[in-house]
């Protein structure tokens, strides 16, 4: 969030990468990515995140992608804290949204996921960030 907040709109849409996410499409794809993890965690918890989601939203159809993933960490952060005293031990799979249907995750697992499956897209999203600026410079220069 820290990184991506400064920047104006056209660097968040922009694909300075042939190939590679824009900005946007990486800040959506990391909250879908978080939404999955809570669904992980079974059905009655993923509904409780979602009835949480709705009330942030307060209506609102369509989030842009900076917003929508501010909300689905509010929304991870309160489902989260509610439900670790009935899941922060044992085990636990869930067979929708799945080609593993059979995994196995654990509460520390999905809170694992959030951070390691964040840096690696800190690291996408830099890139971007670093190619923009290289482009505005040699932009610049010409």
């Amino acid at each position: 969030m820290g990184l991506v907040e400064p920047l104006p709109e056209y660097a968040i849409v922009a694909i300075p990468i042939p190939g590679k996410r824009s900005i946007e499409h990486t800040l959506r794809h990391i909250a879908n990515a978080e939404e999955w993890y809570i669904s992980r965690m079974g059905a009655s918890i993923q509904r409780r995140y979602e009835a949480y989601l709705r009330e942030l939203r307060g209506g609102k159809r369509r989030l842009g992608s900076l917003e929508r993933l501010r909300n689905v960490r509010l929304g991870a952060t309160h489902t989260l804290l509610a439900a670790f005293p009935e899941k922060c031990s044992g085990t636990f799979k869930r067979a929708a949204y799945t080609k593993y249907p059979e995994e196995l995750w654990t509460f520390r697992k999905v809170l694992r996921r959030f951070v390691e499956h964040e840096r690696e897209h800190i690291g996408t999203i830099t890139g971007v960030i670093e190619a923009l600026m290289s482009s505005s410079r040699s932009g610049s220069e010409a």
